[in-house]
């Protein structure tokens, strides 16, 4: 293993600057002043500041705080008052097991609670005025990109079932579900999923009824 050793003159610069400066800028100067085999970083600071017991008290961290924003070195602000700052009205592609759905962001009266609402779900809401109280929404194309409400209806659970008991139709994500389940079976690993544990106690049933009523000749 390669140590990195401080010098003398190293060391008096971090006990001068660390109390006006903080450890990202005193690693770009650092880098600058002092080039080595390998690029100063932020951890190569702390950990010289730890071992030398250096801290800062809240006041210098403040002040740098300050003067790197004043400098433009980094945006200072609360992180909640940015993130996500998409106007209402704003659509989403969001994508779960190959699946996409296109998101609305709303908050004219929420339908499931959060932020984005599904435009299939809030296309239906504003129509009728609720959305329906059994079965579930479904697209009578069979894409779940055409929201408008001529495209949407309200089917059981039983006939969605039905509609997708097709393996043309199963998804991608599920289809990588049943070849990462097939590794694990192959690795004598017991698979994560419900109902493919499920389908192996059936079929591992149906082979011991198979094999108890299996007879031998006795001439055999």
């Amino acid at each position: 293993m390669n140590y990195t050793y401080w010098t003398k003159e190293q060391t008096d610069f971090l006990l001068a600057y660390y109390p006006l400066i903080g450890d990202v800028e005193i690693a770009e100067i650092m880098e600058a002043l002092y080039p080595k085999g390998f690029t100063w970083t932020k951890k190569h600071i702390e950990k010289k500041r730890h071992y030398m017991g250096l801290k800062r008290t809240r006041e210098q961290i403040v002040a740098i705080h300050r003067k790197n924003a004043k400098q433009g070195r980094y945006n200072h602000h609360k992180v909640w008052k940015t993130r996500d700052a998409r106007p209402q009205g704003a659509i989403a592609l969001w994508e779960q097991d190959g699946r996409q759905t296109v998101m609305v962001k709303w908050s004219g009266g929420s339908i499931s609670g959060g932020r984005y609402e599904r435009l299939s779900y809030l296309t239906w809401w504003l129509h009728y005025g609720s959305l329906p109280t059994s079965g579930m929404i479904s697209y009578r194309d069979g894409n779940p990109l055409n929201c408008t409400i001529e495209n949407l209806e309200n089917i059981s659970m039983e006939e969605n079932a039905r509609r997708n008991n097709n393996p043309a139709a199963i998804s991608a994500g599920l289809r990588r579900t049943y070849q990462m389940e097939a590794l694990r079976v192959r690795n004598g690993l017991a698979p994560k999923t419900k109902m493919i544990r499920q389908k192996m106690e059936r079929k591992a049933q149906r082979a011991r009824a198979d094999k108890s009523i299996i007879t031998i000749p006795t001439n055999y």
